[in-house]
Parts: C-alpha cells; sequence; structure tokens
C-alpha cells in the first residue's frame, strides 16, 4: 500500500513498510527542523518502534545511509518551518498507521507538534495551551510579571508599526524587537536610535489581514547569563547558571559566542537558580522537560527576568550539561515523548543535593564563520584545556551570510577550575582557531 500525498508534496519520499507489522510494539512520529541523532539515540529499541520522520531537506542531507535505514518512513520537505503540507502528511500517515507519541526537540517544531497531538488524541507531551506559555513571549512576561515578584522588562506586543512608534515615544531608546514566538535572535534588533528606528520600519512588512506578531521591551544593560536543567513532576531536579560571553543578539558582528559554567561558590548561583525555578512554577510546564532559561543581573545586582524555553539550550550547551552533570537533556526527553524508559538514574534528586560531575567550570564556546571559503582546518588535537572541538564543515566550505546566532563553523568545549581560568581559557581557545585557520574572502574567489 502507497503512502498518499497531497499535489505537489514533499519532494523525497522514502516507504519501506506503510502498515504497521506486529512486530512493532508502538508507532512514533519524529518531526525535525533540525539533526538529532534519534537513531544512535534509540539503540537496539529502533528494531521494536515503527519510525517515521518528518524533516526538512536539509535534516535529511545530514543523515548517513545507518540513520535512514533506522526509520520506516522519512519525508523530507522544502521550506519546512512554513510548510503547512508537513501536519497535513502526518495527518495522512497517521490515518493509516495511527501513532502513539511524537517527538520534537526544537523550538520551531513545538506548537505544530501540540496541535497534532491535539488532533491526533496523544497524551503524552505537551498540550497547546502549555506550550504556548513558553513560546509566547507576551504571554510569558505577563504571567511572570502578574503572578510572581519577579522583575521583568517594560514590554507591549507590537501587531503593527505604530505599536513600536508609540511604545519608544512614551519609554525612549533603546528598545528591543522580536518575533514574540522567535528563537536564536532571528528578526531581532536592538533600536538604539531613530535612524535604527527607520530602519527597522523598512523591514517590518505588515501582512493585511494579519498582525505583525512581535514584542517590543526596554533594553537591559547588565551581564545576561543562561540556565539550564530540566523539570519533572514540577519541581526542578537540575538547574546551573552560566555567564555568556558576548551578546546573542550581536550574532552577526561577533567573532564568537561563549557560555561558562558559575563556579558552585559564586552567591549568584543560588539566587539565579531560585529566581528561574519561581518562573518554571509559575508556568507549569509538562510532566518532564528540560529548559533553558535567561536571565540579566544588572549594575544594581538585581535579577531581571529575560525569557524561558521548554527545550534543551542552543550551541554548545548540551554537551556543556553532559559534561557537567553526565546528563544528556536531549536523549532523556525523547525518551519522554516515545514513552520509553528515561535513563537517568538521578530522574529524582533535587536540584539542591545535586553533585557535578566536572567540579571545574565548563564552557562551550561557538565560533562564527568569516564571510568566504575555510580553505584550511585546524589540528585534531587542540591544547589540553579544550576538551573537545568540533568543526561543522569541510574545508572548502562557502559562507556568504549569517542565519542565527545558533550559525557556527565550530564548537569548543573548555574547562577551568575557575571562573577567571575557563573565561581566560575561552579567549584562549579562540585564538588558537583563529590562527590554525585559513580563509579566502569572498572577493579574493
Amino acid at each position: 500500500m502507497s503512502v498518499p500525498a497531497p499535489p505537489s508534496g514533499p519532494v523525497k519520499k522514502q516507504n519501506r513498510n506503510p502498515s504497521k507489522p506486529q512486530q512493532y510494539d508502538k508507532t512514533v512520529l519524529f518531526l525535525a527542523s533540525q539533526y538529532f541523532p534519534y537513531a544512535e539515540w534509540l539503540g537496539k529499541r529502533s528494531k521494536s518502534i515503527y519510525t517515521v520522520l518528518l524533516c526538512s531537506l536539509d535534516v535529511e542531507k545530514t543523515m548517513d545511509f545507518g540513520s535512514k535505514r533506522a526509520f520506516n518512513v522519512i519525508q523530507s520537505f522544502d521550506n519546512y518551518q512554513n510548510n503547512n503540507r508537513v501536519e497535513f502528511q502526518a495527518l495522512q500517515l497517521h490515518a493509516i498507521t495511527p501513532f502513539d507519541h511524537i517527538v520534537c526537540l526544537s523550538e520551531e517544531d513545538m506548537i505544530r507538534t501540540a496541535h497534532l497531538r491535539s488532533k491526533m488524541g496523544i497524551e503524552i507531551g505537551a498540550d497547546v495551551a502549555t506550550t504556548e506559555r513558553f513560546r509566547d513571549k507576551v504571554l510569558m512576561k505577563t504571567m511572570v510579571d502578574e503572578e510572581i515578584n519577579l522583575i521583568v522588562p517594560r514590554f507591549s506586543p507590537v501587531d503593527c508599526p505604530m505599536d513600536l512608534i508609540r511604545y519608544i515615544d512614551q519609554n525612549g531608546y533603546p528598545v528591543v524587537i522580536k518575533p514574540k514566538q522567535g528563537y536564536g535572535s532571528v528578526n531581532t534588533s536592538v533600536i538604539r536610535d531613530e535612524e535604527k528606528l527607520l530602519q527597522v520600519l523598512d523591514e517590518l512588512v505588515e501582512q493585511v489581514d494579519s498582525p505583525l506578531e512581535m514584542i517590543v521591551e526596554s533594553f537591559i544593560s547588565g551581564q545576561m547569563y543562561h540556565v539550564d536543567g530540566y523539570m519533572y513532576q514540577n519541581e526542578v531536579k537540575m538547574i546551573w547558571p552560566s555567564a555568556y560571553v558576548n551578546t546573542v543578539v550581536d550574532f552577526e558582528t561577533n567573532n564568537f559566542i561563549a557560555g561558562y559554567s558559575l563556579h558552585k561558590s559564586n552567591p549568584l548561583v543560588i539566587r539565579i537558580q531560585e529566581n528561574v525555578r519561581d518562573t518554571l512554577y509559575c508556568l507549569q510546564g509538562d510532566i518532564f522537560y528540560p529548559f533553558h532559561a535567561e536571565v540579566w543581573v544588572t549594575p544594581e545586582d538585581e535579577i531581571v527576568f529575560c525569557e524561558v524555553a521548554a527545550r534543551t539550550g542552543g550551541g554548545g550547551i548540551p554537551v556543556q550539561m553532559l559534561e557537567l552533570f553526565a546528563v544528556n537533556l536531549s536523549k532523556t526527553y525523547m525518551q519522554y515523548q516515545c514513552g520509553e524508559e528515561m535513563t537517568l538514574n538521578t530522574l529524582d534528586i533535587p536540584y539542591e543535593q545535586r553533585e557535578a560531575a566536572n567540579p571545574n567550570c565548563v564552557a562551550w564556546l561557538f565560533v562564527y564563520p568569516k564571510i568566504g571559503t575555510i580553505e584550511k582546518l585546524p589540528p585534531p588535537v587542540p591544547p589540553s584545556y579544550i576538551l573537545s572541538y568540533e568543526a561543522y564543515v569541510p574545508e572548502g566550505h562557502t559562507y556568504k551570510s549569517r542565519a542565527s546566532c545558533g550559525d557556527a563553523v565550530s564548537c569548543f568545549i573548555i574547562e577551568g577550575s575557575t571562573e577567571e581560568i575557563v573565561r581566560e581559557n575561552i579567549f584562549k581557545a579562540h585564538e588558537w582557531w583563529e590562527e590554525n585557520t585559513t580563509w579566502v574572502q569572498i572577493d579574493d574567489l
């Protein structure tokens, strides 16, 4: 039996077994706008699970033969994120072989997944209302502002250009404007003066029948921290803050972005943990989920809430958390959504009692590409303070732009016995990369 597809449907289709044979004990739909090693994480269990993958063209291109063989059906889509045929095809497949579970790990897939769960009657995983509390920044900040005693920036929804102009008239510069359901600093701008305001207004294309769906908030001066961990049965079980080096919103001009874990002796650790813990209790997430929060600490020593997502952090954060606590957050979240046993032997330990697997401060470093072709990569053996590093592209790859703060050419995991040492090692690692890498600028090609 062939799987029906809508007219001009997915670009590619692999279909080895469209009806679930009796040897499979469950059916799982995976939605993937980004690549995750699902096949590796499932291991031998993949032979007992009927698996379907709907993904972007780029995701399928990154998969090797072994990864593809782990799925019974793979369908990839052009313009995956905004392609409504993804939902249509998921429902078509569900009508033939009903899905027991849906898995998604990417933030841009979460609203889509929640609606599909509702339509298919799947109970494991976040529902629509829960997902929106973590995706809609206006709703999220309103709840945190009104229901608990935490500081948030002044903010307002932007449904048309006049909303932005009116906010600046009332609150002044600088401000930040970004999509209400944005991620990765995509389409995020810091407006410091009228010249930048006019540029942003030119870029805002107001749809005739729909609002802009953006948010504007006052710019906060201070050090930004990311806070990562997981919740289980509405209790924080793992949580740790890290300080950013360079800013997320300036990814187009920075050479790199990084984050290093705070030392346990730093008094900010407990203060930030309690701040984010209270935020998570307010928002009431799913039974199990990883989280990635961001806060500022101002020069006046106030903690100001930025936002939180019910997913694993991006960049090198998953590997940083694995090094710090020996917990693979993304793999565990996949297991939960699949209805599988979660391989966390410390699932029920309160975060206050959790000991780090690595007593050092651990950092991640994302190096941004230059505009041009990378001719030579560094040697495979880095200095000892670099625990691991990975180049994401081969020699000969050309970059013409940067799409988001996650658009990196390489990733490093670094350690140091103190915050000062690990921060110093971040800059040393970047210098090592620069000294051992050769680029040809586009003008020279």
